[in-house]
């Protein structure tokens, strides 16, 4: 499990000043690309390459308290992954309360071949290098 930090900004809030029911999903995805850069940089660099993709196929977030306008939330994030599939899970914490949970599922699609990838050959591949 990693720990990813993001402060809740103006852009992020409802007019309420609580985090917009969405951003939830992107501050997860942002986590998740960040540990794609920090801990698999070359599947990072063929997704960017546009070799692979990983369209998200379904997503689920639970909001247990708000998270507030300049709230610095704790990201802890952890991979489950599947055959062809994994997913992004998080739990969002402030000053060590949960706050809220995400996941996010993903495929994993060659685009060249144009067909699924097993995720955990391609990550033992990838680790190889």
């Amino acid at each position: 499990m990693r720990n990813f930090q993001r402060t809740v900004r103006v852009s992020d809030t409802d007019c309420t000043k609580a985090l917009y029911f969405t951003n939830i999903l992107k501050f997860t995805q942002e986590a998740f690309e960040s540990l794609l850069k920090e801990d698999y940089p070359e599947l990072s660099l063929q997704f960017h390459e546009g070799k692979i993709a990983f369209p998200i196929v379904q997503t689920s977030a639970g909001f247990f308290a708000p998270m507030l306008l300049g709230n610095e939330l704790d990201i802890l994030l952890d991979l489950k992954l599947n055959n062809t599939s994994f997913e992004v899970v998080a739990d969002i914490l402030h000053e060590g309360i949960k706050k809220g949970n995400c996941t996010i599922k993903h495929v994993c699609i060659d685009l060249i071949l144009n067909k699924k990838v097993d995720v955990k050959k391609l990550l033992g591949e990838v680790c190889r290098h």
